[in-house]
């Protein structure tokens, strides 16, 4: 094939891709947040089992991502990128079924395995499909049409919601996951055919994930980016708090703040992407950890929902500065027979810390006080950063 009509061929894919994309996390969505809280609640469940329900995609997330990874780079793409859109699409239409605690739980856990599975899957697709000098703006451009799915799916779920009936956001959470799953079947491109190595032992498996678990590169890539979500998390669990508490926010005046956060990172993530094709992705990284550190460690002075928003747009940049690259470093750093792998680990080691990030504040909110806490989480962002910068340099692979 010609290599303009592969180039074009290769753009239609990625287009479809990301359509795919938003629809399954629009799917998502408009089943999680605010509709499953509400709905544990309107069962009675108690607090702790509210916590563990919403939770629980996470946990299947953590114990997922790596081994779906690899199996991609085995069996090809396309089945598991279909097997994820039917987990998006069929566990919507089994809520109103689950009306105990331990029913909502197993289908929360079953749901999971939506995300779990087509994170590392499309990642590693959107690295098979990008030309080397393109793949931070190609993965920015992905993350930022799955973000509009997760930012419209509470909003419109939110909607759905008719006093006590939550079946309506339910069935359409499934309706779009169907069209998700009608979508991505008719997927396909060149990786979609199995790896030579499809019949390989277990043992052959095994040492798929552990070199890419002993790739020290890939590591610390993972691990900077868990610890830029366990602040995520943090910020996400105690701006609120704090803002209703110091400040005497009301619920909507708050939710401008998360909306200036998503719309910074949507808006900036493709072009810093771009930019990271160019001047290199462990400075951006490095940038990226300092920005938000330092927009964390600023909450705690703005005293003003103009100066918070800021602040809180001034996080949602310094996300979108470091995201950009790590995606895109750990496809530089893989082989490609292991993009599968490669992704499915820093996912886990990212689920981990974005888990990790309200448990941590929480604890330091309740011995030292909200600022104090976030002032904390801020300094070991920084930390981070100049710990990352003095690395060596990392063998990359993704040429092999």
């Amino acid at each position: 094939m010609p290599p303009e009509r592969s180039s074009l061929n290769g753009s239609r894919q990625f287009s479809r891709l990301c359509l795919i994309g938003f629809a399954v996390h629009l799917s998502y969505a408009l089943s999680r947040f605010p509709v499953i809280p509400l709905y544990a609640h309107s069962l009675g469940l108690s607090h702790a089992m509210t916590g563990l329900v919403v939770a629980a995609s996470t946990i299947t997330g953590v114990v997922l991502k790596l081994p779906a990874g690899r199996v991609s780079d085995i069996l090809g793409r396309r089945p598991l990128l279909i097997l994820s859109a039917c987990a998006f699409a069929f566990p919507p239409f089994f809520y109103p079924l689950a009306t105990a605690g331990i029913s909502l739980l197993l289908l929360r856990l079953i749901h999971g395995t939506a995300t779990a599975t087509f994170g590392p899957v499309s990642s590693a697709i959107v690295s098979d499909l990008a030309e080397p000098a393109r793949r931070g703006e190609r993965l920015s451009t992905f993350s930022s049409a799955t973000l509009v799915g997760k930012s419209l799916g509470p909003l419109l779920g939110g909607y759905l919601i008719f006093g006590q009936d939550y079946g309506w956001p339910f069935l359409a959470s499934g309706a779009v996951g169907l069209g998700a799953l009608a979508l991505a079947s008719s997927f396909r491109h060149e990786s979609d055919q199995p790896a030579p190595g499809a019949a390989e032992s277990p043992g052959q498996f095994l040492h798929g994930i552990r070199e890419v678990v002993g790739h020290f590169g890939i590591m610390m890539t993972s691990l900077v980016e868990a610890i830029q979500f366990l602040a995520t998390g943090a910020l996400d669990a105690f701006l609120p708090i704090y803002a209703a508490a110091t400040l005497g926010l009301s619920g909507p005046a708050i939710g401008w703040l998360f909306a200036a956060q998503i719309v910074t990172t949507l808006v900036s993530k493709p072009l810093m992407g771009r930019l990271s094709d160019r001047i290199g992705r462990r400075p951006q990284i490095t940038a990226g950890l300092l920005v938000a550190a330092l927009a964390l460690g600023l909450v705690g002075i703005a005293r003003s929902l103009p100066l918070l928003m800021l602040v809180s747009a001034l996080y949602g940049l310094g996300v979108a500065v470091t995201t950009s690259s790590t995606a895109a470093l750990v496809t530089d750093l893989a082989r490609r027979d292991r993009y599968g792998a490669a992704h499915g680990l820093f996912g886990t080691v990212m689920d981990i810390g974005h888990a990790s990030g309200p448990i941590a504040a929480g604890l330091l909110a309740s011995a030292l006080g909200v600022e104090s806490a976030l002032g904390i989480i801020a300094a070991v962002l920084a930390a981070s950063a100049l710990a990352y910068a003095m690395l060596p340099r990392f063998e990359q692979a993704g040429s092999r």
